[in-house]
This record gives structure tokens, C-alpha cells and sequence, in this order.
């Protein structure tokens, strides 16, 4: 089954809900207020089917200007609108602000109800309609039906249903395959069973005991229960007016605005870029800083507006801006948000989120204009690509691109495909992605820091990974992925690396042939020394220029030619090996080994036989249980 959503919209809230009533038989004003003063105050709920295949979900939102807040929170998630103009009374202030919302929402389809059509002359439903038309003249209803009726008779009624139905059949759904996601609209409590919050599903779907997190906040919760149009299911889709229970959480930690959404692919902040218009007819311009209202889906905070490019955004203008949250807006990219003045509050103009975990930009810095002008018109690959050559990460994965763009999965999917292919993004071990233009940059880093060091440290063979990570490196790598990147590197015969070092790929010192005879001299000793070598102090204090054999041992030690064990002690790489063969071969016959007897094995005295006992702990050869050693 199709599922559309409808607004009402216009100042009349009598009139909307009276015609809600006619075209559903639902009275969506629940509050005794609403019914004493003929207003809505909050978003009314219901639906109908339009066709055996086609539901329509019925949002009545409030026409008074003190419940624009709450308006906007409704207009956010609808397909079609219903522009709801009493023929009586004609185009109000109130009804252009609605208009100019759903204009600034970007609702691409709808239709002009006229109501009140008994209680309005022929002459003037006919000066109603030519102000109708200059109303939406060069908008999304320039060009749409003006259906006259009457709640009372019913009058018309009919005829608005056929016309729904012909926009509904040619309206786009919401997308089932996207990210599940929906704003929260109501919080409420019922006894026995817990919390429960109400929404509109912009994307995807939810099904009992599926795991959610509720952000701003993070708060993670498992559905229980789920309704839909006060109908028990088991899930909910994108466009279906949704309850969701939510039994761990408690209603006071739950507000409207929150977004219900997959563990982990929601993102907030307290910074958006966006880019943003100011109405032709508003009342003011903004400055840079200036205090304003931003509602976004549900929600509404307090932020400064911070123009990168200009000292005033005025009437009719459009500009990228920056705006700074007082509290964490839960957003993604495409959302659109509506600006409202601080006080007094009237609408001047709206937008559409950028980037919804924006970092503190400079003004007037010509790079990141040109970054979010590329956000704003690039197409998929564009942005992906520019979002990973900004990312202060360096890397990314394909989960947190679908967390960060509102883009199917599929689309995204062939996204990188695309651009792994054309080699503008390569891939770091499973998961994480690099850009070339990056790759590329710190190949150029890295010769050219082993170029200076190598002339400073002409025995050196390289530096240590910690070292490479501080100095090279200008963000954080963990983990394994610090080793992906290093073996890519590798692969790209840009470095070479061991277990400690890493150095500059076919890194080569030449020695002079003085050098050299003190590079044989060591060598040499140590592997006559066998398993009593002397400490590295003594073999270096017998030889001539001691500054010079300490930077060749230095450099031995680098190339793992010498292995320092620990407690003082150095052995010859082959040595080591030696031994390392021997315990392996013994424990494999005996089941284990001692201190004695490996004593017996290598003529030894216990000055040594420790410290390569737990050399070989350290190296996972064995382990030590009691007074012995097993493998591992």
C-alpha cells in the first residue's frame, strides 16, 4: 500500500479541522481548549484511504502564529499540503506565513482548498481567488486546483477526494530503503506499559524488538510495541504515522525534537552549515551573529547565524552560513530548517542543512565556501569525495558516509564502487577508505622528513612507529588501521617498516671503509661471544672512535643484525635464533624447560640465561608457569 502524507495549512484552524472532519469523520482538536476557542494548538492526526491502495496520513497543524513552532513541526514531514483559505475572509497575514513555510520546506505538491464556500457571495470568492493567485504566483501551486467547499454540507467534498487522489497517485513516497529515522512529535505515558513517542517516519522501517537509539543523547532502547493509525503492527514505514513504545526509557528523558534512529547512524551537533534564503517580503535582514530561532523537523533552538562571506544577508538573498546551536540539533544533510526571528517571532527565511556536524569555520575563507558550494551542487560521488579529502580523519568507512548523507544505501554502495575504480579513493584494509589527493600529499611529507632526518642521522635506519605517528602523521590512527596504512605505504614502496621502525623505502647508509672494519669488529665479536657476550659499553669501549661504534651498534640494532634482549645484553641475530630453537625443540620433547636446563643446553651462566628466558616470554615464544617454561 502507498503511504502519503497530507498537511493542512492556512490560519484558519476552525475551518482546517472542520474540513478534516468532513473528508475522514475524525475531530482532531482532543483539547478542551482547542474546542472552547476554535483553535488548533497541537498537531492533529489522523488518516484515510484515498484508494484500496493508497492511505493518507491527515497532519492538521495550527494556524495561530503563538503555534508556529509547532506548524512547522508538523509541515516538516509532509508530501501534499492542503492550503486552506475561508472564502470569507480571504488571504490573511497568517496564511502568506504558512505559504512562505511550505515554500521554504521545499513541498513540492498541493492543492488550494477554498472553505466556506456557503458563507462567501460568487463576486467575492471570485476576489478570494484572483488574491489566491497572486499569492502563489511562481510557486509550487501556481499551476494547482482551487477546490471550493463546504465543511458544513459537505459541499465540494467529493470533488477535493478525486483531486487528492490524482496528486497522490503521482506523488513520491518516502523512501522504504533509507535510514530509519523519525522526529519526535509526542511523549506520553500509559500505565502498565511505559513510555510511548509519536512521529512520522522520514525514511526506512522499524519492527517490534528492534534496537534504537534516541539522539540528541544517545539513548539506546528496544521497541516493544508499535501502532500505526491506532492499528497494533509488528512494523511501521517511511510516511506512516507512527507510536513507538519505548518501555526502558522514561518520559522525562525523552523531548520533542529528539530523533528516534539506527544504533549509531544518527549524528548531532551543535554547529550546521547551511544554506539559507531570506524571504522577498521579510521584515528584517540578518546580521552576522545575530540570534535567531531554527526549527528543524520537530525541533526548535536557539542559534547565531555567522555569514562567511558578507557582514549582512539581506531580504531576498541567499548566502551558505554557519550556524551555531545553543543545544544539539540531531540533523542530516538535505534537512531543511526554518528561521524565525528572536523577538518578536516571525518568519524570515529557511534553508537546507549543508553539513550536519559542522566544525568552527573563519569567516571569508575562500576554501570553505568553495567546500560547501560543492556540498550544495556536486552530485553523490562529488560529495563523498570532498567529504573525505576534508574529513580530520583522514579516513572513512562506508557507515559513517550513510550515517552522514541522506542517500540510500544502494546509492551510496555504488558511490565509492565508482570512485575506487577511478582511483580517487583507495582502500586501507576491510573497512577504511583514504583519498588519493591525501595519499598522495603525505607520500611528499614522508620523503621529505626521511630526506631531512637522513641528513642529520646517516646511521639511523628509520624512526619508531610512535615517532612516525607524531611527526608524519597529522591525525589519529589506531590499531589496526594505523597497520593497514603502514602495509599500504609499504605497498606503494613509499616506506618499509618492522616490528618498531619504520624507514624510507630501500632505505641504504653507505660506510665508509673505516666504518665498515668497525661494523665487522662488532659483528664479529658478538657472534663469537655466543651466549656470554660482553655489555655493549665494554665491546665498544675497546674500539677506536666510540662515538662513531656507538651509532654502528645503534644502527645494527635497527636492522635487527644485533637483538637487544634486556638486563644489558645483546646477542647476534643468528645466536639468537640458536636458542630460540633449541628451547622450542626441547619443551616439544620434554613438555617444558627450566633455568638448569637450559643451562645444559647452552653452557651458560644465569646472568644470561634469564634475561633470554624472558626475551622469549616477551616474543609469545613461551610463557612462564611457575619456575618453568611452556610454548605458547
Amino acid at each position: 500500500m502507498k503511504h502519503i502524507v497530507i498537511g493542512t495549512a492556512g490560519h484558519i484552524d476552525h475551518g482546517k479541522t472542520s474540513l478534516v472532519k468532513a473528508l475522514t469523520g475524525n475531530d482532531l482538536d482532543r483539547l478542551k481548549e482547542e474546542k472552547l476557542r476554535e483553535i488548533t494548538i497541537e498537531n492533529g492526526y489522523t488518516y484515510f484511504n484515498l484508494d484500496e491502495d493508497i492511505r493518507a496520513a491527515i497532519i492538521d497543524v495550527p494556524g495561530h502564529e503563538k503555534f508556529i513552532k509547532n506548524m512547522i513541526g508538523g509541515a516538516a514531514s509532509i508530501d501534499i499540503v492542503m492550503l486552506v483559505i475561508a472564502a470569507d475572509e480571504g488571504v490573511m497575514p497568517q496564511t502568506i506565513e504558512h505559504f512562505n513555510i511550505l515554500k521554504l520546506l521545499d513541498i513540492k505538491s498541493g492543492i488550494i482548498v477554498l472553505t466556506k464556500k456557503d458563507l462567501a457571495s460568487e463576486d467575492i470568492i471570485e476576489i478570494v481567488k484572483e488574491d489566491i493567485n497572486d499569492m502563489v504566483k511562481g510557486s509550487f501551486l501556481e499551476n494547482c486546483k482551487i477546490v471550493e467547499v463546504s465543511s458544513k454540507s459537505k459541499e465540494g467534498i467529493d470533488n477535493l477526494i478525486n483531486e487528492l487522489r490524482t496528486l497522490v497517485k503521482d506523488a513520491e513516497e518516502k523512501n522504504k530503503e533509507a535510514l530509519f529515522r523519525m522526529p519526535i512529535d509526542r511523549i506520553f505515558s500509559v500505565k502498565g506499559i511505559g513510555t510511548i513517542v509519536t512521529g512520522t517516519a522520514l525514511g526506512g522501517t522499524i519492527s517490534v524488538n528492534d534496537e534504537v537509539e534516541i539522539n540528541p543523547g544517545g539513548l539506546i532502547s528496544k521497541v516493544r510495541g508499535i501502532e500505526v493509525h491506532n492499528e497494533k503492527r509488528e512494523f511501521a514505514n517511511a510516511g506512516e504515522r507512527t507510536a513507538i513504545n519505548l518501555p526502558n526509557l522514561k518520559k522525562e528523558e525523552l523531548k520533542r525534537g529528539m530523533v528516534i534512529g539506527e544504533p549509531a547512524k544518527e549524528t548531532s551537533s551543535f554547529i550546521i552549515d547551511c544554506k539559507v534564503t531570506l524571504l522577498k517580503d521579510a521584515e528584517r535582514s540578518i546580521k552576522n551573529r545575530d540570534r535567531v530561532r531554527i526549527y528543524c523537523n520537530t525541533n526548535e533552538i536557539m542559534g547565531r547565524v555567522v555569514l562567511l562571506d558578507r557582514e549582512e544577508l539581506k531580504v531576498g538573498e541567499t548566502a551558505n552560513v554557519q550556524i551555531r546551536l545553543e543545544e544539539e540539533l540531531c540533523s542530516k544533510y538535505k534537512d531543511k530548517i526554518i528561521i524565525r526571528t528572536y523577538s518578536p517571532m516571525y518568519t524570515i527565511g529557511g534553508g537546507t542543512i549543508l553539513e550536519a556536524k559542522a566544525n568552527k569555520a573563519k569567516r571569508f575563507n575562500e576554501k570553505y565556501i568553495m567546500d560547501l558550494k560543492m556540498k550544495e551542487d556536486g552530485s553523490l560521488n562529488d560529495r563523498i569525495s570532498n567529504y573525505i579529502i576534508n574529513n580530520e580523519n583522514k579516513m572513512t568507512t562506508v557507515s559513517e558516509i550513510r550515517n552522514s548523507f541522506n542517500s540510500t544505501e544502494e546509492e551510496i554502495d555504488k558511490a565509492f564502487e565508482k570512485l575506487e575504480e577511478e582511483k580517487i579513493i583507495i582502500r586501507i584494509g576491510k573497512d577504511f577508505y583514504i583519498h588519493s589527493r591525501y595519499l598522495s600529499e603525505l607520500s611528499n611529507k614522508i620523503e621529505k622528513y626521511f630526506k631531512e632526518y637522513y641528513s642529520k642521522e646517516s646511521f639511523k635506519l628509520g624512526i619508531n612507529k610512535e615517532e612516525f605517528k607524531k611527526n608524519i602523521l597529522d591525525f589519529k590512527a589506531k590499531g589496526n588501521i594505523f597497520n593497514e596504512l603502514l602495509v599500504l605505504l609499504k605497498e606503494r614502496k613509499i616506506i618499509d617498516f618492522n616490528e618498531t621502525l619504520v624507514w624510507a623505502f630501500e632505505r641504504e647508509v653507505k660506510f665508509t671503509e673505516e666504518e665498515n672494519k668497525i661494523k665487522e669488529i662488532l659483528i664479529e665479536k658478538y657472534l663469537k661471544g655466543g651466549f656470554k657476550t660482553e655489555k655493549a659499553e665494554d665491546i665498544i669501549g675497546k674500539i677506536d672512535k666510540k662515538s662513531k661504534a656507538k651509532e654502528i651498534y645503534n644502527y645494527l640494532i635497527d636492522t635487527k643484525e644485533l637483538i637487544y634482549i634486556g638486563e644489558g645484553i645483546t646477542l647476534h641475530k643468528d645466536n639468537v635464533e640458536k636458542v630460540k630453537d633449541l628451547v622450542i625443540n626441547y619443551i616439544k620433547e620434554n613438555g617444558s624447560i627450566n633455568i638448569g636446563q637450559l643451562k645444559e643446553l647452552i653452557d651458560s651462566s644465569r646472568k644470561y640465561l634469564v634475561p633470554i628466558l624472558e626475551y622469549l616470554d616477551r616474543e609469545k615464544i613461551t610463557k612462564r608457569v611457575e619456575d618453568k617454561r611452556i610454548l605458547v
